[in-house]
């Protein structure tokens, strides 16, 4: 689903891997993307994409990039919250938050989607520059966020449950600008018709 997303927008090189291996040697590359969650991190693996994205590198993580892997406390630390748990999966109204245009231009302001709705843990002092919250409940809870790692960029989102996600065009927008927003990539600007 990620992978016909990225190469249908035509603006990346996109390399698909399975094996975490992978993550000990990052170098030619501007950012990773991690949709990964629990298992096991080797020590060098660790190294390898914290100080990938500490050294000007891009890291956007998808959903369970988060979840069961707090033991890696320097991972835990780069992406900046745990998983805890989960509303039903279900729809509900994501709102964007104003100001962000620069960072994300043209986010949709609300829209609808089927996911889970996250509840996260914070497990960093640095500060998060929230994007977008989700709706459920009576409760608005943080579901995207934007933070320096060093001198790399992360941009998290919690949504991506599975293909009712990513078929939804609102979600397929943001993961492209969020990949966009860590490869350090900037829009022309207004465009006057």
């Amino acid at each position: 689903m990620f992978t016909r997303l990225v190469e249908a927008s035509g603006q990346f090189q996109l390399e698909v891997s399975a094996d975490r291996g992978r993550l000990e040697n990052l170098s030619g590359f501007d950012a990773v993307a991690l949709y990964i969650g629990g298992g096991e991190l080797s020590p060098v693996q660790e190294k390898g994409i914290t100080g990938f994205v500490r050294k000007c590198g891009g890291l956007l993580g998808g959903h369970v990039a988060n979840a069961g892997l707090v033991q890696y406390k320097e991972y835990t630390e780069m992406i900046g919250s745990e998983f805890i748990g989960h509303d039903p999966l279900a729809p509900f109204e994501v709102e964007t938050v104003a100001g962000i245009d620069e960072a994300l231009p043209r986010l949709s302001k609300t829209f609808r989607i089927a996911d889970e709705c996250y509840n996260l843990k914070i497990h960093t002092e640095a500060p998060l520059r929230y994007f977008q919250h989700g709706h459920w409940r009576l409760d608005l809870k943080p579901l995207g966020y934007l933070r320096d790692y060093g001198e790399g960029l992360v941009c998290y989102t919690a949504l991506g449950h599975d293909k009712r996600a990513f078929g939804n065009s609102d979600f397929q927008d943001q993961l492209l600008k969020g990949l966009r927003y860590v490869c350090r990539m900037k829009d022309a600007g207004s465009i006057r018709i």
